[in-house]
């Protein structure tokens, strides 16, 4: 479990290395999908990102990965009081899931919008 904190409308870039049983996974191919909901039974997440559209591979061959929040998916959050969500980062074979990573992501608001 590993937690992001993050100011509302603030860029964020998280590094990931995805490992299964211990070993780095060739990320070559394969897609990475993150999601943050409020709560686990959430249908919709609050904010999503995927290989190719917030998430880019910076060494396939080694497991690495960067996530990018932008302004946008954080701006309108954490109007008055932080807000804490939870998230998945999971990897995607084609045939199999993986759950590679979980946390919390806190928003703390900001005097400027």
């Amino acid at each position: 479990m590993s937690d992001i904190t993050t100011y509302a409308g603030d860029t964020t870039t998280v590094d990931y290395t995805v490992t299964l049983n211990g070993a780095a996974v060739d990320l070559t191919g394969l897609t990475l999908k993150w999601a943050a909901r409020q709560s686990y039974g959430d249908a919709n997440a609050v904010i999503e990102k995927e290989t190719g559209a917030g998430i880019v591979h910076t060494d396939a061959a080694n497991g690495k990965a960067r996530l990018t929040l932008l302004p946008a998916d954080t701006m309108n959050l954490a109007v008055s009081r932080p807000m804490t969500l939870i998230w998945a980062l999971r990897l995607y074979d084609g045939t199999d899931i993986y759950t590679v990573a979980t946390g919390l992501l806190t928003i703390q608001p900001v005097a400027q919008r």
